[in-house]
């Protein structure tokens, strides 16, 4: 080989670098719950966790970008929330109000131009899935314990089960809650979703002890963004001002979910997990809890529940964990 072929002649690994750094870049986080595969009508059962140490039902925060709908353009968070100090961003949107108040201004025009630059609301949970019609996210370590973005409706609901005394708040997480998506338009919903005020039964329970449950600290999770100082927010806004001035600066109007894309998939779902646990006494019990199977009256299939179905949804939950971990 001739000196300068030799000097040209790759000798590092490049192809791997570049697989690497492409399953870098593509990466789905399998800790995330996809609900938002749902179809119209259709419905997921989960349990919520609270948080490992601290005990939080969620943790909550603000970040601005995603409104402007800029490609490439990092959300950052919102210092006005995260410290209640100044942040340079609201500010930015707060004038663009006060220039739409001066006479012979369109307020509404400039309203809605002022409303990109504010920040959209993020609610982070987690939870188990009970049943879903769905193949759900399996992480790699096996826990089946699911980041959750909560919908602006179930925060909601949770909130009114509470304050209104529908659910004990000590035993909240011993609810059922059912995520049902309402399609408006061509946008996922999910308002008509609700809270079991009956409690999940002791099969499902048993069922779940055998598989690895690891709560997050939803405060430490890596999905919430850290608290930018004012001069990293007013660079953030410099180099958004720009990019946004640089593009059409028409926006789509969309709304695009705050979770990712959906990840890779693995077969199942809780209904189908747990089919084998204490078939003999579901047979036995059915015959005397038929009256107690209203879970709501929404949902018409659970008037009729029995306690059998209640042992079969967690035989159901069990074979799905089963298939996904082997």
């Amino acid at each position: 080989m001739s000196s300068m072929k030799s000097k040209l002649k790759m000798k590092s690994g490049i192809k791997k670098k570049f697989e690497n750094e492409s399953n870098g870049a593509n990466k789905k986080d399998l800790r995330i719950l996809n609900y938002y595969d749902l179809k119209d009508g259709e419905k997921m059962k989960i349990l919520l966790v609270p948080s490992a140490e601290s005990g939080d039902l969620y943790t909550k925060w603000k970040s601005h970008g995603p409104n402007l709908h800029l490609n490439g353009l990092k959300p950052i968070r919102s210092a006005d929330e995260a410290t209640g100090q100044n942040c340079p961003i609201m500010q930015y949107g707060y004038s663009i109000l006060n220039e739409g108040r001066e006479d012979g201004n369109d307020y509404e025009a400039f309203k809605e131009e002022a409303k990109k630059w504010f920040p959209r609301d993020y609610t982070l949970a987690q939870c188990i899935v009970l049943e879903t019609p769905v193949e759900i996210n399996e992480a790699e370590d096996g826990n089946i314990v699911k980041l959750f973005y909560m919908p602006y409706a179930i925060e909601e609901k949770i909130r009114e089960a509470v304050l209104e005394g529908i659910v004990d708040e000590e035993d909240l997480c011993m609810h059922p809650i059912i995520i049902k998506n309402t399609k408006n338009g061509k946008y996922n919903g999910y308002k008509n979703s609700y809270i079991s005020p009956k409690q999940v039964d002791d099969d499902t329970l048993d069922a779940l002890e055998d598989f690895n449950i690891d709560p997050f600290e939803l405060s430490e999770v890596d999905l919430v963004p850290p608290v930018p100082t004012y001069e990293e927010a007013e660079k953030w806004l410099e180099d958004a001002i720009k990019k946004y001035n640089k593009e059409s600066g028409e926006d789509d109007g969309s709304d695009q979910s705050a979770a990712p894309e959906p990840p890779k998939k693995t077969s199942g779902g809780v209904q189908d997990a747990i089919k084998n646990r204490k078939s003999s006494s579901a047979k036995e019990d059915s015959d005397h809890d038929n009256d107690d199977n209203d879970d709501v009256s929404e949902d018409d299939d659970s008037k009729t529940q029995s306690s059998q179905q209640q042992s079969s949804g967690a035989n159901a939950l069990r074979d799905r964990l089963m298939k996904a971990r082997s």
